[in-house]
């Protein structure tokens, strides 16, 4: 008798533990300077969410001053330029664990160096980084092999690297015109003539980068990728944002974008790193800034994504807006959404959904 009693107290305790601790009402934009001054970032085509997520939450964490921020670019360069890494030679899909190794034992590079460097090669074109990133890449696809002095040769390459850019990507709002892309790739004609992507980059764009990269020592809390329930990581995620810490949150996108994605199938696969392999998650990072009960008393998420500032979220969730006129901070659905008067934070996700199909959590502490 004594031994059931003292079972159904240790539940009863652990039940409140888990309720007081797994969704604390937070919201770091009301808390946390650094976190208004980020700019809401657009990852477009280059897949580079993992970089940004590790950039955001060290900028938002760590960094003292403008000079101390981290450019994502520089993550992604600098993790994926090496040969035994997945994908190497090519910024994009990794992981945040991984990357973030490879920044604390190589450095960091000013924000304003790299700022400048790429400003100064897009040559007064009106891409994101993102949108001249992707560019570069696909150019030093279609050059391979090709000799970019030869005249008839150099428009044959811009004719094919025009047709490819329309046809492969939709996600950019400024459009591909051939004017613009011959404004970037005319003054790297010769320059790049038998080089490839990555040895480019290090010889011009990044080599004030490489040259000045100083020291940097962090340490990251990495958890969530193995064998956890929903509720160990509820209470260590409850934990951390209730310090005023944010979180990087690698997992199945599905779960937050996809129209009618509350009917989709979760990804229950364990340990939990294997999910991000799995052909139906396609794998992808954003920042937890914030949590609350919603009217159900369910937990939701504030998630704050790399996919620019419009309504990104499935229409049956809510977002954390802005408008753009007054700045004043409402949460706003997707009926409601006026993309020329508002911008989207952060949406607010539903937890449990989030957390199975979570694979990695990642906190700089």
């Amino acid at each position: 008798m004594k031994k059931l009693l003292l079972i159904t107290i240790s539940f009863i305790y652990s039940s409140f533990a888990i309720s007081a601790l797994d969704c604390p009402e937070v919201n770091l934009y009301e808390t946390n300077k650094r976190l208004n001054t980020m700019p809401i970032e657009f990852q477009g085509d280059m897949n580079t969410c993992y970089a940004h997520s590790l950039a955001q939450n060290y900028n938002m964490s760590v960094a003292q001053t403008s000079e101390d921020k981290i450019s994502a670019y520089w993550i992604a360069f600098l993790h994926k330029n090496k040969i035994l890494h997945w994908n190497p030679k090519d910024m994009d899909f990794s992981m945040i664990a991984w990357a973030s190794i490879d920044l604390n034992k190589w450095g960091k590079c000013d924000y304003s160096t790299l700022e400048t460097s790429i400003n100064e090669y897009k040559n007064g074109a009106n891409y994101s980084h993102d949108q001249f990133f992707f560019l570069y890449k696909y150019y030093f696809k279609t050059i391979k092999k090709k000799d970019t002095n030869n005249n008839s040769e150099w428009k044959n390459i811009i004719s094919l690297l025009t047709k490819r850019l329309k046809k492969e990507t939709k996600k950019y709002t400024y459009p591909w015109k051939e004017i613009d892309i011959l404004k970037v790739l005319n003054p790297i004609r010769i320059s790049s003539n038998g080089k490839s992507f990555f040895d480019f980059l290090k010889d011009t764009i990044y080599a004030k980068c490489i040259e000045s990269k100083t020291d940097i020592n962090y340490a990251l809390d990495v958890y969530g990728i193995k064998t956890e329930t929903n509720e160990d990581l509820a209470i260590k995620t409850g934990n951390y944002l209730s310090q005023g810490r944010a979180i990087s949150n690698g997992h199945c996108p599905d779960v937050t974008y996809d129209e009618g994605s509350l009917g989709k199938k979760n990804i229950k696969i364990m340990p939990r790193l294997f999910k991000s392999f799995s052909r139906k998650c396609g794998a992808h990072y954003a920042l937890l800034v914030g949590s609350r009960k919603n009217a159900q008393n369910k937990c939701e998420y504030l998630v704050r994504n790399s996919y620019g500032k419009g309504f990104w979220a499935d229409k049956s969730y809510t977002c954390y807006c802005e408008d753009n006129n007054t700045k004043q901070r409402t949460n706003c659905s997707k009926s409601n959404f006026k993309s020329t008067e508002t911008t989207v934070l952060g949406c607010w996700i539903d937890g449990e959904r989030l957390l199975t199909n979570t694979y990695e959590l990642d906190v700089i502490i």
